[in-house]
């Protein structure tokens, strides 16, 4: 049973979490999908990061829950994510949003109705957002420094999570520290 606005990329960050307890050097991340389009959230908060919402609760799982994203708290990730190289291999290189982008192309085969495409494209848009911000402003002793989202979806999932998920996780490699190599088309 598909659940588009709910899935979640929780998994994916545990694998990344085991793979980090094993000690390993260079993770390679195969995208392909997996029925989710949270952006990676899920796997991020596997991680350490938390997502809240205006009340400083956590936002559901899942694009939807993205919607009511009010801040991205990446101070809890992991810090052994600054020790490993990131490798994420894709055969595609859609957009995050838009008539293109990761919802719209991906969301469908997931089982996304249009109004869930129309909800998922707004939320991710918006955890682009949101990320952006978060990534910028860095830890408190950390300078401010400008930062863009990159708002492409490198595949259909990220270690084989989502649509949509690739974009923002690829954006926080920025606030993990790692060292990072992309295999695909160029973006």
């Amino acid at each position: 049973m598909f659940a588009p606005l709910t899935a979640s990329t929780y998994g994916s960050g545990e694998l990344l979490r085991a793979a980090l307890d094993a000690d390993v050097r260079t993770i390679v991340f195969g995208v392909g999908g997996s029925a989710t389009t949270d952006g990676g959230a899920g796997m991020l908060s596997a991680l350490g990061a938390r997502f809240l919402d205006a009340d400083g609760e956590p936002v559901a799982p899942g694009g939807g829950g993205l919607a009511d994203l009010a801040s991205a708290d990446l101070s809890g990730l992991d810090p052994r994510l600054t020790s490993v190289e990131l490798v994420l291999a894709s055969d595609v290189d859609n957009p995050l949003t838009g008539p293109k982008g990761a919802p719209a192309v991906y969301g469908p085969q997931k089982g996304a109705s249009p109004d869930d495409v129309t909800a998922l494209d707004a939320a991710l848009a918006h955890f682009a957002e949101v990320l952006e911000t978060s990534v910028a402003r860095g830890p408190p002793s950390t300078p401010q420094r400008p930062v863009r989202v990159p708002r492409v979806a490198s595949g259909t999932a990220l270690c084989c999570s989502a649509p949509g998920s690739a974009p923002a996780s690829r954006s926080c490699w920025t606030c993990w520290g790692s060292r990072r190599r992309w295999s695909g088309p160029s973006w």
